[in-house]
This record gives C-alpha cells, structure tokens and sequence, in this order.
C-alpha cells in the first residue's frame, strides 16, 4: 500500500500529440506543409480574428446604430487585416528557426487568448452610454488567468511537443478561422424594418441628417412631434417639484402621468410610434410607412433625428433635410479606427479595457459641422437651439416637424445652466431639469416669433429609464393649437403607447380607427400591455 501511495504518476501527451501530427502531416515533406499551413493560417487567425471578424459581428449586430455604409467599412477592414497577416507571415517564414518557433507560440498563444477573451468572456460589458468602465475584481481575475493559461498552453506545446506543436497549431487555428468564416458569410444578418444591413447600409455614401428648415414654420399650422430619448416620467415629476420654473413656458400642455409605453429600445419605440404595428418576425420594424407618407402629403415634413432611427429609405423618402455625403478614404479610415477600437475593448484582457472604452456618442460623432452650406443636426440637448440669435422663417404651407433630441439618453452632457459638460457625467436627474429647459427655450422662441399658438405640439420619450431591465413610464405631454392656457394641466387617464399612433393620425386629419388619447377617461378601468415582458399594467401607475 505504502509503495502505491509512493508511486509517480506520469501522464504521456508527448507521444500521442507526436503520433497525432505524423498522421496528419507524415514525415519530411508533410512536416514541411505543416510549417506552411500553420505560418498561413496562424497569420490569417491572428490578423483577421480581432482585425476584421470581430469589428465586422459588432457592426452586423448593432447595425441599426451605424450611419456608415457597410460597402466601404468591409473593404477598409479587410486590407487592413490583410497588411497584419502578411507581416505576421513574413517573420513566420524569416525568422531563423528557434526564433521562429518562439514568435509562432507568443502569436498563438495571443490569438487564443484573444478569442477566448472576444468570444466567450464579452458578455455583460454594459452599454457604451459614456460614462467611464467599472473594472470587477472577479472578471479580472478570471481575465488574467485565461490569458495566463492561453500563453501557458502555447509555449509549453511549443517547449514539450515541438514535434507536434505545426500540427496542433495548425489544427486549431485553422478550425477556428472556419467557424469565424462560416459565420461572417452565412446569411444570419439582423433584420431592421423591411430591409437588411446589407440594403440599408450599402453604397458608398454616408447618410446625414442637417438642420436645413428647423428654423421655418407655418404661418397656418404646426404639427410638432418631439421625443426626449429615455424621459421617464418619474424624473420629470421630480424636475419639476425641484426646479418648478423650467417648465414656466409650458402654456396649454397636459401632462399625461398614468402612461404605460410599449417597448424598450429606440429603434423598436419610434418604428411603433409611428405606425402603430406590433414588431413580429412576419411584420418587422419600420414596415409601415403610412403616417409618413400622409404627413409628407399634408405637410412640409421634416424628420430630425440620427440618420439610422428611422432608417436611412425612411429619410430619403420623407424628409427634406436628408444628406449624403461621398465617403472618402480619410473618413473610413477615420471610422474603422474607431471600430477598431470597439473591437480591442471587446478583444483585449479585462484590465486593460479601460484604455479601449469609447462611447455609443463617438461612433457617430466624427462628421465635420458644414457639409456644403449645410449644417448636422445634433440630438444634444445642449445643441438644440441655443443660439438666441437664430432668425425664424415662415411659409403658408403647413408644417410638421419630427424632432428627437438625447433627452435623457447619454451622453448627458448639459449643466442644469444649459451649458456644455465635457465630462459627460451629468446626473440624470439634472439631465431632467435641463431637458425641461431646453424645451422651455425652445417653446420661447415659437412664442416670440408668433408660432406657438397655432401648433399641436406634442412631447414624448421612446421609452422610461430601466428599471427592473424594464423601461416602461415614459413622458407623455400635448399641446393643442389655439388653446393655449396657462400653466399645465394634469390627466390621470389610463394611457397607453397604444394610443399614440391614432393621435398621431387624428392630428394629421385622418379619421383613425381607434381611440386616440383624448376619448381616454379619466375614471376608466384599463389594462395597459408592455410588450418586451409581455406584463400587464393595472390602474394608476403613481398611486
């Protein structure tokens, strides 16, 4: 028993690794394959993993959010990973051969640690929203010791089983280069609205939305639709029980408090907004145009809002104010650098994400402000007419004006004094009050300028801040034409998001189908769905 105990257990992976490799490749010539395969597809992996399919699955994935087309993207990223991988070959093959075999074990054990890294430890990053990455202890311990055991693995294969160690590299790199291209190609694209990525960012143009018109109004009447992004209504109560006076140029409004939304996200909230459909595979986002087309019939229409929400054939179809600029080499190059940067946030060991943190914001934030005489439009609150100076121009047609502006959406980067914050930390329930402000000089300027009484104005958000990973009290607040009274009245009648798309169409002269806000009671009993939880909301949502 003694001798058992004392007995060394020996485990042999250096004979089978070896027999594994002479199967695969034999000896003298297959050997020599083997080095040739492993150098190209080691470099193909190496270069391609971090430079071009991990950059590309990012902006597949979150397309919607991406005013770039895919066209040019595609090609910059792929030359660029193709410079990387001829490089890494070119030392693969020059190197003399011990240092060869040690530069081929730290770029494996790089690749693998990066697409573990990438591929299996990116969950749960948090949202791009601007404020600074909290680094946790047990990811940074988990991090490190997979990229410990990833370098680990490659030097002692190289180290111990030189003899199978081209095999084996390889082996694995190959696979894994197959599954990334097999899922680059394979036709597994998101769908938004009617159209894929592939159509709605195609082309070699960049689609901008400008300022052209925001200042002209109707002399007739005004339909204005605005959406504060991620108002929840629970944050106005509190704006305004704190700063009472930035809604004093609120004349004629009812403030809506029992509203219940329908969805969570941006994209998904205006397309139900403006058409009033449930998003299914069968009938998917943005595949109604109705109201647009009604307005743009009505009415001189313009949309402001970012160029991919609605999408980009919405914009070209149904607003005035659409641009596109030709892309050029210096702006794709400035584009990629910063998919680049989003992809070693993604890729790179969890200590050193901060040093590749980048916000949603700065995505889109890199067109110059004149664009051939035009200006971009900016969803800043800050932004949005804060120069006092701007003349207001009038026609005789009648006009509607669709206007989103970040709200309380980050970056919140405007001070309660609606100055510009750089550091972009603004809390939300300053953000609020700003938000207030910013309306508030705006329905100031209408007033100076004669506009505001004959114009419906109605002031909404997408959806409410997450709470409970539900987002379901947005701000609700209308203003009808001619029947501006002072201060704001205030209905407890049982809304729903539901019912925004009827009065968007009964404000647009069509006779809708169903009720519309205004033929809510206050007294009604109503259940209210939110879709995204499929939850049921009962009675007065701030008893």
């Amino acid at each position: 028993m003694k001798e058992i105990l004392n007995t060394e257990i020996r485990v042999d992976l250096k004979t089978p690794l070896k027999k594994f490799g002479q199967k695969l490749f034999g000896n003298g010539r297959g050997e020599k394959l083997a080095f040739i395969f492993r150098n190209i597809f080691l470099s193909l992996f190496a270069a391609m993993y971090p430079l071009y399919f991990v950059p590309m699955d990012i902006f597949v994935n979150n397309a919607a959010d991406m005013p770039y087309p895919i066209k040019s993207l595609k090609r910059y990223l792929f030359f660029i990973s193709m410079i990387v991988c001829a490089v890494i070959l070119l030392l693969a093959f020059l190197l003399p051969k011990k240092a060869n075999g040690w530069f081929c074990a730290a770029v494996f054990g790089l690749s693998l640690a990066m697409y573990i890294q990438g591929t299996f430890l990116a969950a749960n990053m948090g949202e791009l929203d601007g404020t600074k990455y909290e680094l946790t202890a047990w990811k940074i311990i988990l991090s490190v010791l997979v990229w410990c055991a990833a370098f680990a693995a490659a030097f002692l294969l190289f180290v111990k089983f030189r003899d199978s160690f081209n095999a084996v590299v390889l082996f694995v790199t190959a696979a894994l280069f197959a599954v990334q291209a097999i899922s680059a190609i394979n036709p597994q694209h998101r769908k938004w609205g009617a159209l894929n990525i592939e159509t709605i960012t195609n082309g070699d143009v960049r689609p901008i939305i400008t300022t052209d018109d925001l200042e002209l109004y109707s002399t007739k009447r005004n339909l204005l639709v605005i959406v504060m992004d991620m108002y929840d209504s629970f944050y106005y109560d509190e704006a305004v029980k704190t700063a009472p006076d930035s809604v004093s140029e609120f004349d004629g409004f009812t403030y809506y408090r029992n509203t219940v939304g329908s969805y969570m996200t941006t994209y998904d909230c205006i397309s139900y907004i403006f058409s009033g459909r449930e998003i299914t595979e069968e009938q998917p986002a943005y595949s109604d145009e109705t109201f647009y087309k009604l307005v743009n019939e009505k009415f001189k229409a313009n949309i402001y809002s970012d160029p991919t929400v609605p999408p980009v054939y919405i914009h070209e179809k149904y607003t005035e104010n659409y641009y596109s600029k030709k892309i050029t080499f210096a702006d794709t190059r400035e584009y990629s650098a910063k998919i680049f940067k989003l992809a070693f946030f993604r890729c790179a060991p969890e200590p050193l994400k901060p040093l590749f943190w980048i916000s949603s914001d700065e995505m889109t934030d890199f067109d110059i402000d004149k664009l051939d005489g035009h200006t971009k439009f900016s969803l800043s609150n800050y932004a949005f007419f804060s120069d006092p100076n701007t003349v207001f121009r009038s026609t005789d047609e009648e006009v509607f004006k669709y206007i989103h502006l970040n709200g309380l959406h980050y970056p919140c980067d405007t001070t309660i004094d609606l100055q510009y914050d750089s550091s972009k930390e603004v809390p939300e329930d300053i953000t609020a009050i700003a938000a207030n402000k910013t309306l508030n000089r705006y329905f100031a300027y209408l007033k100076e300028n004669g506009f505001y009484d004959n114009s419906d104005i109605l002031v909404l958000a997408d959806h409410g801040i997450e709470q409970n990973h539900k987002k379901m009290f947005p701000l609700l607040m209308f203003k009808p034409a001619h029947q501006t009274g002072e201060g704001i009245k205030i209905s407890n009648a049982p809304i729903s998001y539901d019912d925004i798309f009827p009065t968007l169409m009964y404000l647009a002269g069509e006779d809708p189908q169903e009720r519309t806000i205004f033929d809510i009671g206050e007294n009604e009993q109503r259940v209210r769905h939110f879709y995204p939880t499929n939850e049921d909301v009962y009675g007065n949502i701030k008893d």
